[in-house]
């Protein structure tokens, strides 16, 4: 049986999926100058900012699972929002859900990097699932 802190995990996947989603629907309603707009401490554009938010989850899925989900399209074209919208709803949101479903916080992964071999337990490489709650808030964004 799984411990409250496994349920509690499933629980903030499940809304960082929400989250996002919610966040990709709102900005396919923005404008394409809209789009390519920025703001201090941001990753570059608004666009750039989700392309970012995608390809991290999707990174993630990969550290919890040792899956690649190659999306059904390529990113050199620069998909539009409703292709990454999407591929997001279908493959990496339930790929995240399910994922954490099955790690247990005692589960270790090891990944290569700079030329080392770096083991540590999955559910501390999960950044989101800490600031999420902290930076969403009911207030969407208004054009």
């Amino acid at each position: 049986m799984k411990n409250s802190s496994d349920s509690m995990l499933v629980e903030f996947i499940r809304y960082d999926v929400w989250a996002t989603s919610h966040l990709l629907d709102t900005c396919q309603k923005l404008s394409p100058d809209e789009l390519g707009s920025t703001a201090p401490g941001t990753y570059g554009t608004i666009y750039d900012t989700c392309v970012h938010l995608i390809r991290a989850e999707v990174f993630y899925v990969f550290l919890l699972t040792g899956e690649r989900l190659p999306p059904p399209f390529n990113w050199d074209d620069q998909p539009t929002l409703a292709q990454m919208r999407a591929a997001y709803g279908s493959q990496v949101g339930n790929a995240l859900i399910q994922a954490a479903g099955r790690v247990k916080a005692t589960d270790v992964v090891r990944q290569d990097w700079q030329g080392e071999t770096v083991a540590y337990q999955k559910i501390n490489n999960l950044p989101f699932v800490q600031l999420i709650p902290a930076i969403y808030t009911d207030k969407e964004i208004k054009r």
